[in-house]
């Protein structure tokens, strides 16, 4: 009867530490899957205020004009989606070809970064100055039309 009573208690204490065992596995899913679910709304709402960064540009075509080194340099602007998506000089008549030519890098430039705040072009500074101050008057056009 002894005997009977040991393996009774030891059939107990399995099922006890089974059923433990089953709360505290039950209880990590559990956990794991609250934390899978924070971490997907966490994500959710980075994406969300990501895609409400407004762009201060109204979508359309400007045209701005700015001094450069021979006269005014006229440039077009489309922006789509508020991004700065083209800058295409409309004229530049009194500037040095050669100079102006190597001015217009700081167009790939403005588009990358997205902002008329680029280095000018050694040695053809003021053709640069022209291309951006053209540009940031279009811009500031843009930034009217919201």
């Amino acid at each position: 009867m002894h005997t009977f009573a040991v393996k009774a208690l030891n059939v107990v204490l399995v099922i006890s530490l089974v059923s433990a065992y089953h709360a505290v596995v039950s209880d990590r899913k559990a956990d794991e899957a609250a934390a899978k679910k924070q971490l997907a709304e966490q994500q959710a709402a980075m994406q969300e205020s990501e895609t409400e960064t407004e762009s201060p540009y109204a979508d359309g075509v400007y045209t701005g004009e700015a001094k450069g080194f021979g006269g005014p340099v006229k440039m077009e602007v489309t922006i789509a989606d508020g991004q700065i998506m083209d800058c295409t000089v409309v004229s530049a008549e009194k500037e040095d070809a050669a100079y102006f030519e190597a001015a217009q890098g700081v167009i790939d430039e403005i588009l990358e970064m997205q902002s008329t705040d680029v280095d000018v072009v050694s040695g053809a500074t003021f053709s640069s100055n022209g291309i951006l101050g053209a540009v940031e008057d279009a811009l500031g056009k843009a930034a009217q039309h919201e």
